[in-house]
């Protein structure tokens, strides 16, 4: 009982402070931001973990995801999976990493010994690649690089996106090879 009382609390007081995160909180974040409101009153981790898992029972329009990676977030249901890939793939095309310069971009099949990329769906040497890293993942979706690191393999794994690890950075690209098959 005590747990889903606690679990109706979060679930009237949690709506306003995801829509100011994005819609998406770390379950750390909400632990601290929600003992901070309740004062002297506080509850435990385990209280809070308890009280998120009711919410599907309840019938609460909010979630308790753990990504891939093991990271555990809030966020509410009304934002799906196939929303985000689209901000991300909408934000690909439209990264620039410097104002005015071309280097968010590369050039298609650069590095390549036959150009690459070369013929697939109107890609061309000549055409530009744009790319996107975690930080700008972030800026698009409104929420905390970590968290966008979570979106951004969640999209490579649907086939969205594409990733590149190089020394430097991690970039991630639109996944033309779902296409050319």
């Amino acid at each position: 009982l005590y747990h889903q009382e606690l679990a109706r609390q979060l679930a009237d007081w949690l709506p306003p402070v995801l829509h100011k995160a994005g819609g998406i909180l770390p379950l750390p974040d909400v632990f601290c931001i929600f003992n901070r409101a309740r004062g002297s009153e506080l509850i435990s981790p385990d209280d809070l973990l308890k009280a998120c898992q009711l919410w599907a029972k309840l019938r609460i329009p909010l979630q308790c995801r753990v990504f891939s990676s093991g990271v555990t977030v809030v966020q509410s249901l009304d934002r799906s999976d196939d929303e985000v890939c689209a901000v991300l793939l909408r934000a690909v095309a439209t990264s620039d990493d410097d104002a005015g310069t071309d280097e968010g971009a590369v050039e298609a099949g650069a590095g390549t010994r036959n150009g690459g990329a070369a013929g697939v769906e109107g890609v061309t040497r000549n055409h530009k690649l744009r790319r996107l890293d975690t930080y700008g993942a972030s800026v698009a979706l409104g929420i905390p690089p970590a968290i966008a690191r979570e979106y951004l393999l969640m999209a490579e794994g649907h086939g969205i996106l594409c990733r590149d690890e190089g020394p430097d950075a991690t970039y991630y690209y639109p996944n033309f090879f779902a296409s050319c098959c």
